[in-house]
């Protein structure tokens, strides 16, 4: 049996964290999984009870300005000494801070290293100082894992050289995801995502208020910084009975079983589970063709509607389309339920299994 040691900042609420946590659940049916995080190790996800959690502590803020660097040398001390204590096989980092750290980690372990790539590489999530060290560091990883086709071509436009062995993996969808049970779909916009920058839920509330739908309403799922902002908008337009901010929820699928519409904003993905959990549960998707991930999973006006990107016109005149023509909505919600056939979770597990061994063969 193979020892897996994943590494992740934390597994809060978000969509690398979902990625990871689906992958470990049906992985550790043939592996034994570690999954190794920066924080004290609580998770908003249900995790198989065979997964080993292992938090290192370091992102404690009890020393004001001076906090990030003792968190900085407590995880250069600590992630090597729990690496080697672990053992693994190989070691996989999700996430951008996690791949640079998990390569200081490996100057003293020598265990082969699996990057994986969980947003588009223009928007990586680093401090300043670590960003000249992709240039120097990812070529040197033993592989890389890329979701989508085209962010291997936005590496090359950023001139940083990633491995010679390069697999492409999507992110994985569970069975748990799908809503078993028969509802009654309703006239509802859904949008599901952290409340950030990034996913621009402000531009979707402006949007709803421009189709000034009748019997429609906008419901947004998740939590986060904007919360407050969000609100203050929804009440200057006088959408309190028309828009709803759901806050976090652990079990999503009955609010994509219920949706008629899932609209996705974003200024930019990395994969965007929520997408592809959104058609899997038959929702009539439409999304921005931003970098990157979108185009991997909507074939437009085929499974969903695939709008250039942040042309807001197009978008709006995509989900007056669907509002306008029920008979469009079914037609785009039965295609995009195929998906979960590319995406289901055992396969991806398999893949993965290819790309360690012959990682391990070097």
């Amino acid at each position: 049996m193979r020892s897996i040691a994943f590494i992740i900042p934390n597994l809060q609420m978000g969509g690398a964290e979902n990625a990871l946590v689906t992958l470990a659940n049906e992985w550790v049916k043939t592996a034994d999984i570690s999954i190794i995080t920066f924080d004290a190790g609580t998770t908003f996800f249900k995790i198989d009870e065979r997964i080993k959690i292992i938090p290192l502590h370091t992102t404690k803020n009890n020393l004001g300005p001076l906090s990030p660097l003792a968190n900085s040398i407590k995880r250069y001390r600590l992630l090597p000494k729990m690496i080697k204590k672990i053992a693994p096989d190989i070691t996989i980092p999700f996430m951008d801070t996690s791949i640079i750290w998990a390569f200081f980690a490996r100057f003293y372990t020598g265990i082969p290293l699996i990057m994986v790539f969980q947003i588009t590489p223009t928007k990586a999530e680093l401090k300043p100082l670590f960003f000249p060290l992709r240039k120097i560091l990812y070529k040197r990883a033993d592989a890389a894992v890329i979701l989508t086709h085209d962010t291997a071509n936005v590496f090359g436009r950023l001139k940083i050289k990633l491995p010679v062995k390069q697999f492409v993996i999507p992110n994985a969808l569970s069975e748990t995801i799908i809503f078993q049970e028969s509802l009654q779909r309703e006239d509802i916009i859904l949008g599901l995502g952290r409340l950030a920058d990034q996913k621009q839920f402000d531009m979707l509330i402006k949007l709803f208020h421009r189709l000034q739908p009748t019997h429609w309403v906008l419901w947004i799922v998740g939590e986060g910084e904007k919360r407050k902002e969000l609100e203050n908008l929804i009440d200057s337009y006088g959408l309190q009975g028309k828009v709803k901010l759901w806050g976090a929820q652990k079990n999503v699928s009955e609010f994509y079983a219920k949706a008629k519409i899932f609209a996705l904003t974003s200024a930019y993905e990395g994969f965007c589970v929520v997408l592809c959990e959104a058609m899997a549960n038959g929702c009539a998707c439409v999304s921005f063709d931003c970098e990157v991930g979108p185009a991997d999973s909507i074939k437009d006006n085929i499974n969903g509607l695939l709008i250039e990107d942040q042309n807001q016109e197009k978008f709006l005149a995509g989900l007056l389309q669907l509002i306008n023509s029920p008979e469009e909505i079914e037609r785009l919600s039965a295609s995009a339920k195929k998906i979960f056939e590319k995406l289901d979770v055992k396969k991806i597990v398999y893949k993965w299994e290819e790309a360690v061994e012959e990682v391990l063969k070097k």
